[in-house]
């Protein structure tokens, strides 16, 4: 039923981001307050690691938590861009049975973090130019971060 709904929400995605556009980048400049891109994202976090004993698709019922992320870009061009990445999800996970098949209480809580600065390099505009009627590109990163949890 999961997979199901899962494949749903991707084949909508796919259809009708066909003709969503955000704002256009042209060649020309008015200076450094141009060309910024703005991201807020929230959804749910999942961990899936030591401190559990169920199947990925059985860890809905009650251990997925909130997860933020906030990106800031600035276009310079319309082949480079550098960006500030911040993100923060929930780690909640619970597991009742050891690898043995003995009775445990292990309950872990917490959160995670990261604070990455990424250079974009949009390699359609790199090689073949820039093109504003392009419904398609293949963008890169390549950065660096600090990440952080704590798990309680």
């Amino acid at each position: 039923m999961i997979k199901n709904i899962s494949f749903l929400f991707f084949l909508l995605f796919a259809l009708l981001t066909q003709n969503v556009y955000s704002q256009n980048i042209n060649r020309s400049s008015n200076g450094f307050s141009d060309n910024w891109e703005l991201n807020y994202n929230i959804g749910f976090s999942q961990f899936y690691g030591d401190a559990a004993n169920s199947s990925f698709f059985q860890k809905f019922s009650g251990e997925i938590g909130l997860a933020h992320n906030l990106h800031v870009k600035k276009h310079f061009t319309p082949t480079f861009a550098l960006g500030l990445n911040g993100y923060y999800g929930c780690i909640k996970s619970h597991k009742t049975q050891s690898g043995s098949g003995t009775a445990v209480d292990f309950l872990a809580m917490g959160g995670y973090g990261d604070i990455t600065l990424k250079a974009f390099v949009d390699f359609n505009s790199l090689f073949w130019g820039y093109d504003r009627n392009r419904r398609w590109s293949v963008y890169g990163w390549l950065g660096f971060g600090y990440g952080f949890f704590d798990v309680g």
